[in-house]
């Protein structure tokens, strides 16, 4: 055989072989099918950095097997997930560059309104959906071309066909949805004040302002805590929930509960969530159930409103907990599912390449773990988030 025929023959092998890495790549998620059972739940990680492009999509079963993975040269940050209508987004909450992956896994990309550039620096600050509409925020802040005098955000909403977007003065923070009426969450970083905007969504207009009483007194008070993808705000039978930390050595870690009238926007009652140390990392209604998460190792169950809670400790084993002080394990995102509670560790210690992440299921009654998935593929992105295909 000639050289000539050689170098063909190597060049052809490596141009097939380039071929099938990028096939094992690029490979879309493969149509996804739910169960009634927890057993057969999956789960897609996300892998971003929050400054350098890319990031970097796996789809895990309940075993940690990798059952395929994606990866982009965009994308920043992508620290929200929603789901809407058979379809996932997944927000950034550095750019204005979104994504949406379909129950085929098929991804698309999502932009805010027309008059904003693709690609500036106008992240989200939270993405939350209800039965009928999918919202998501546009942090514009101080900006010489959309908001030149003051602190300004965008709320871009749409129902499955026609999307509208709605400015609001200050920094928002949630949104939840009832009887075609939006409330949303804001902080007006001038005075420290927070308040709720009521939006009528069939009329795209605001009607109203509901004031929060954060028992402010020069530069202390209670402000949202919890701020996981907008979480501090929930609907609970047909009250408006807003949690809140105190700002002192006294108040700090000492959460309380709101309860408001969204109709008269009157509070109805203030509740103290703890008594003793708690950090709150999330909050979530389930099952006509409320859940206050910590960011350490427990969660408080309220069943109906009123001061008579279940405190739930997590079953944690003398390693584990060694192992989360020593490699600095923290939370990176909480999913409840059916009888459990998913929590996705993080063990920032060593750099993104080389670091243990887990998904750890405690049972929401009894608070035993009963499920370890340890997350094999390495990345060197520094952001791990995670949704359930379920």
């Amino acid at each position: 055989m000639n050289i000539k025929n050689k170098k063909l023959i190597l060049t052809t092998i490596i141009s097939l072989f380039a071929i099938a890495i990028s096939i094992l790549l690029y490979t879309p998620f493969q149509k996804i099918t739910s169960t009634n059972t927890n057993t057969g739940i999956e789960f897609a990680v996300v892998y971003s950095n929050a400054m350098d492009e890319g990031f970097e999509v796996v789809k895990y079963d309940n075993r940690g097997n990798i059952l395929n993975e994606q990866r982009f040269k965009e994308g920043q940050a992508i620290y929200y997930f929603s789901e809407f209508k058979d379809n996932y987004y997944l927000m950034s909450e550095r750019k204005n560059r979104h994504y949406i992956l379909n129950e085929d896994g098929e991804v698309n990309l999502l932009f805010g309104p027309e008059k904003y550039e693709k690609d500036r620096n106008i992240g989200s600050a939270f993405s939350r959906s209800s039965e009928k509409y999918m919202f998501y925020s546009m942090n514009v802040g101080i900006n010489p071309e959309y908001s030149p005098n003051e602190y300004m955000s965008e709320l871009v909403y749409f129902d499955g066909s026609k999307s509208r977007n709605i400015e609001l003065s200050g920094y928002i923070q949630s949104v939840v949805e009832q009887n075609n009426k939006a409330y949303v969450l804001s902080f007006n970083g001038n005075n420290n004040k927070l308040g709720i905007y009521v939006i009528d969504l069939l009329e795209n207009k605001a009607i109203k302002t509901i004031p929060i009483d954060n028992h402010l007194k020069q530069f202390e008070g209670y402000f949202p805590t919890g701020l996981n993808n907008g979480s501090p705000l929930q609907v609970y039978q047909n009250k408006l929930i807003l949690i809140l930390d105190g700002n002192t050595k006294d108040t700090q870690h000492r959460p309380i509960m709101q309860i408001i009238n969204p109709d008269s926007g009157k509070l109805e009652q203030e509740l103290s969530i703890s008594n003793q140390d708690f950090e709150v990392y999330d909050t979530q209604v389930h099952e006509d159930k409320l859940y206050i998460i910590s960011s350490d190792s427990s969660f408080i169950e309220y069943n109906g409103l009123s001061d008579k809670s279940k405190t739930v400790h997590l079953d944690q084993d003398k390693n584990f907990v060694k192992k989360r002080e020593s490699d600095r394990g923290n939370i990176s995102g909480i999913k409840i599912i059916g009888n459990q509670i998913y929590i996705l560790y993080d063990f920032v210690k060593e750099v993104p390449s080389k670091r243990n992440r887990e998904i750890r299921a405690y049972n929401l009654e009894t608070g035993d773990e009963e499920v370890k998935i340890t997350l094999n593929y390495r990345s060197d992105k520094e952001i791990i988030k995670f949704f359930s295909l379920n």
